[in-house]
């Protein structure tokens, strides 16, 4: 069996069927390598190879191939398919709610992809709140969002008042005295679904729950594997059954950004269509929104700077957590007070792939190229060879010809953009050329992104 997880997407594929998945790319090196497997009885159809190390050399040689591709690059500025777009979807600060509303679940994961981590689950959204007083913000029900990843998190209460970002003066809800468990979110499924682990900072505020094996001392850190029996002693989650319970999150303004963005923004960053705050959003160094972090520390409102750095050692000295990457989080002045969403272009930055079901980072058009170069270091890495046909077809005839396919990428050609109906033109062939052969649409002052 295959030593990789299949986890099969749950998205309609927009792709045709013959594009290129890890698991296509696997079987065809195995078999260039003679490792595929063929079953029990070697009569059976080719599949990834069942022998782990014969899988972590197939893996590795599909996953260099996909970076000496994207090495391979046209000049002067690379491929055309590695500018992307980034939505980064901004929160304020989320109070605990203690109607408890928010019906949730727990899953400690003792083994599978997961294994060492908690699944969280809004199973379902709280009914709408009545309208808030005149003046203040209406509450949004929460959902996790990809920018929580690597934030602190707040099961069964509020963050302590001492936490750096916590604001006081909520319009959702009035901050109650009831402590939560501190966590971090460190990985997003979805938006009612993340994984969670306990920080060294994770203690009993008050009661001492009972827990498989024994009392749990007040005051003790908790792990991971604790939670579950942890929060259903407090009567506010079971894993068997739905019960409610709420959580807290603190605002500081610094969001983190898709785990493919290497620290490179091609272009000017906005909101999203329709966000009519009046408020023009800009980049700026990120100098100076420390600078004024520092004699600010809250001040929420509509964000109108921005800024890009890696997340800072005491940020994660704070969560009590490293990942295997350094990431990159987005900074905004002010800190939102609301749900916003902004976006701006990037370049992608490639990552492994690792499930059988992942795709490479290259539209399908640049299929062949792939495989050709995957062939290509089956050779140089196996063979010792870079003069072999494998070799040579692909630096000679795939390669250039997926640099092709990159160049249609542009527009075909580029004309005369003017305006419908110009009844001052003297030239009968532009008048007509607008009247009748090209209408410029209308623009709305905030159109569709």
């Amino acid at each position: 069996m295959s030593q990789i997880t299949s986890n099969y997407p749950n998205f309609p594929i927009t792709e045709p069927t013959s594009a290129l998945m890890n698991e296509d790319l696997l079987i065809k090196v195995s078999k260039k390598l003679g490792l595929a497997y063929y079953g029990a009885d070697g009569t059976g159809v080719p599949s990834v190879p069942n022998d782990p190390a014969d899988l972590a050399l197939c893996q590795d040689i599909v996953n260099d191939a996909i970076r000496m591709f994207i090495n391979d690059g046209p000049e002067p500025n690379g491929w055309k398919w590695l500018n992307r777009i980034a939505q980064v979807d901004l929160w304020p600060q989320i109070a605990f709610d203690p109607t408890n509303a928010t019906n949730v679940s727990a899953v400690y994961n003792s083994t599978g992809p997961f294994a060492g981590l908690t699944t969280l689950t809004l199973t379902s959204p709280p009914p709408p709140p009545p309208p808030p007083p005149l003046g203040q913000v209406p509450y949004v029900a929460p959902t996790f969002l990809a920018s929580m990843e690597l934030r602190p998190i707040w099961i069964g209460g509020n963050p302590p008042a001492n936490t750096p970002g916590l604001n006081l003066t909520v319009d959702e809800f009035p901050l109650s005295s009831q402590l939560g468990t501190q966590f971090t979110i460190v990985q997003y499924l979805g938006p009612y679904t993340v994984n969670i682990i306990a920080t060294p900072a994770s203690v009993v505020p008050t009661q001492t729950p009972q827990v498989p094996g024994g009392a749990f001392p007040a005051g003790t850190a908790v792990t991971t594997e604790q939670i579950p029996a942890l929060i259903q002693q407090f009567g506010q989650l079971n894993t068997s059954s739905n019960y409610a319970i709420g959580f807290g999150m603190v605002a500081t303004g610094d969001y983190t950004l898709p785990a493919d963005f290497g620290g490179q923004y091609t272009g000017p960053i906005s909101f999203i269509a329709n966000t009519n705050r009046g408020m023009i959003l800009r980049w700026i160094d990120e100098f100076s929104i420390r600078q004024r972090r520092q004699n600010y520390n809250i001040e929420s409102g509509t964000p109108y700077e921005a800024a890009v750095r890696l997340i800072p050692t005491p940020t994660y000295s704070f969560i009590g957590y490293i990942p295997p990457r350094q990431r990159w989080e987005l900074m905004t002045w002010r800190i939102s007070s609301e749900f916003l969403s902004v976006i701006f272009p990037y370049t992608l930055h490639f990552n492994d792939l690792v499930n059988l079901y992942d795709t490479p980072p290259a539209p399908f058009g640049h299929d062949e190229a792939i495989k050709a170069a995957c062939y290509a270091l089956c050779e140089k890495e196996v063979d010792d060879s870079m003069d072999g046909p494998d070799w040579t077809y692909y630096k000679t005839t795939a390669l250039p010809q997926s640099k092709l396919v990159d160049g249609r990428a542009v527009p075909k050609c580029l004309g005369y953009f003017g305006n419908p109906t110009a009844a001052t033109s003297k030239t009968p062939a532009i008048r007509a050329f607008r009247d009748y052969w090209y209408q410029r649409p209308t623009v709305p002052v905030f159109g569709t992104s």
